[in-house]
């Protein structure tokens, strides 16, 4: 009888510890759960904190700074522990006090621990130079305006100059540009702008290559704008081609007086017929020759210098609203110029702020229900994470943060 009841405590002390263990297996998946999300905003909340710091400090003439992560580990361990004593008598009893030696006392517990390393890398040297520096490759434009972002919020923020036509509002041609925004606008809101491939006109590159020359492994490494081909000759040679593609923008005009706006607007470069509704037009950068279109119908290319990022931090800087009692130290406020985006200030941390940051004993925010200064940091992020090139082996900051 004894022996049975013996039995039954260490059954209950075992099943305390299967207990114990088989929750040791839910601890992982509940902590990815919870922690995943929690670094996700943190990244983001503090690339908009940074960002607003810079554009901020452009204002002040201070020069910008940006900490790139390099990578985010974190090691996650469990430990388990289990006490328990049971007293067992010996001799000759006739019956078990359970409130004596017979009592069997089971303790244990369960403990984790998470220790997150953090390796930040300042963006400098050559890295600065191509994110900060350079003027950012007419392959970006091109993604943002495919991605579905305004026409005139991306053209008006990374666009310095558009054939003619300035974006600088200290310049004649400027509320010309300003005018053509508004029109793209307009015919993009109709679902009457699109992005299509056109082929550019053909490049011999070897017009009498032997049989024993032709390298079919050629084709695998060919793109989508980049093609080569084979072509075979009467006299059993090959030519080889080079077919190009080019990304162009295809206006669908409303009718006779927006599409002769537009070519206005454009000046001599625009080549659309003038029985035409549509017009196709290439963006290209000043720097590089243009794309050839001879032999296809007529293309209107456009040449365009864009702006480096520091230019665009400093094209939305004038929204920084300087306090009075500020004024002396900061770069002066031109009345003319486009207010891209809002930042306030105020003396205590605002409590309708989509983003704000401490600087000079006050805090620099964006208002919630801005959504124009929203929707231009949000663009200003998406061009930075274009930019970005891999923080490699650089020296970098590692904190460990236990937890």
């Amino acid at each position: 009888m004894y022996r049975e009841r013996y039995k039954k405590y260490i059954s209950v002390a075992l099943g305390f510890i299967v207990m114990e263990m088989s929750g040791c297996t839910t601890i992982g998946p509940n902590v990815l759960r919870s922690d995943r999300p929690e670094y996700n905003r943190s990244i983001q909340q503090t690339e908009k904190e940074e960002l607003l710091l810079n554009i901020v400090r452009t204002r002040y003439g201070e020069n910008i700074k940006f900490l790139q992560i390099a990578s985010i580990v974190s090691t996650l361990s469990i430990g388990g522990a289990f006490s328990g004593n049971l007293t067992v008598p010996f001799g000759k009893q006739s019956r078990v006090d359970l409130s004596g030696a017979n009592i069997a006392n089971i303790g244990g517990g369960i403990n984790y621990g998470e220790t997150p390393t953090i390796t930040y890398v300042p963006i400098e040297g050559q890295q600065f130079a191509t994110q900060f520096l350079s003027g950012i490759p007419i392959n970006t434009l091109q993604v943002l305006l495919q991605s579905g972002w305004y026409i005139d919020n991306v053209m008006e923020l990374v666009i310095d100059r558009m054939g003619g036509l300035i974006n600088d509002s200290t310049t004649p041609s400027f509320s010309k540009f300003m005018e053509l925004m508004k029109i793209f606008r307009k015919i993009q809101a109709r679902g009457d702008l699109q992005f299509t491939w056109l082929p550019q006109t053909d490049t011999i590159l070897a017009d009498k290559l032997p049989s024993s020359a032709v390298n079919t492994r050629i084709f695998n490494a060919t793109s989508a704008s980049n093609l080569l081909r084979y072509y075979p000759l009467s006299d059993g040679k090959y030519k080889l081609i080079q077919l190009s593609l080019a990304v162009v923008m295809e206006l669908h005009y409303a009718n006779q007086e927006e599409a002769n706006q537009v070519s206005g607007l454009l000046g001599g470069i625009s080549t659309r017929p003038k029985d035409k509704l549509v017009e196709k037009i290439e963006l290209t950068s000043a720097i590089i020759p243009p794309s050839d279109f001879s032999n296809i119908e007529p293309v209107t290319q456009i040449p365009i210098n864009l702006r480096s990022f520091l230019d665009m931090l400093y094209s939305v800087m004038s929204g920084v609203a300087v306090p009075t009692n500020d004024a002396s130290a900061a770069f002066p406020d031109d009345a003319s110029s486009i207010k891209l985006m809002n930042i306030q200030s105020s003396e205590s941390y605002p409590t309708n702020a989509f983003v704000a940051i401490p600087y000079r004993g006050r805090w620099f925010f964006i208002a919630d229900s801005d959504l124009n200064s929203k929707a231009n940091l949000s663009l200003l992020l998406n061009i930075l994470s274009l930019q970005t090139t891999s923080a490699g082996a650089a020296p970098g900051l590692s904190l460990s943060v236990g937890k």
